[in-house]
């Protein structure tokens, strides 16, 4: 099972939670979860209801739409992440603290790595992260829209 979860961060209402279970090629189960309450999400709520909402669907990996982290200082890209140019993502998530272009984004690429980090806290471990090979729940960054452009859907 996969917890797939399209981030908001100015109100709960706006998150959309979905379960995907499935085995093998047979039908896969789609079951919506609807995040508790209204306006803007506290990171430490949601992730504690996300992890919460995992362990009841024996969900090993939670997949969230938004960015898990800050530009390296390193790259040569000037202010993208390279999933980010790779992608053609709308927002490019620069260095630490504010370096995200468009500005408009700022407030949820924060939320978004803070969500990340709170998870972190939890147990959940990043896919590159080496623990992660031995410990039982992953998180990870996703982007939908460029699977659906990839497939042509609109």
């Amino acid at each position: 099972t996969v917890l797939s979860v399209d981030l908001a961060y100015t109100d709960v209402r706006a998150i959309g939670v979905v379960a995907l279970t499935g085995a093998g090629a047979g039908p896969l189960s789609v079951t919506v979860h609807d995040v508790p309450g209204a306006g803007a999400p506290a990171v430490d709520g949601l992730a504690a209801w996300l992890d919460d909402t995992a362990g009841q669907c024996r969900a090993r990996v939670l997949c969230l739409d938004g960015p898990s982290a800050w530009k390296s200082p390193a790259s040569e890209l000037a202010h993208a992440r390279r999933s980010e140019r790779v992608l053609h993502t709308p927002g490019k998530t620069g260095c630490a603290p504010d370096g995200v272009k468009p500005r408009g984004y700022l407030g949820f690429t924060r939320f978004s790595i803070a969500l990340f980090e709170a998870l972190i806290a939890r147990g959940w471990r990043l896919p590159h992260d080496a623990a992660a090979r031995a410990a039982p729940r992953t998180v990870c960054e996703t982007f939908p829209t460029a699977a659906c452009r990839r497939l042509g859907l609109p």
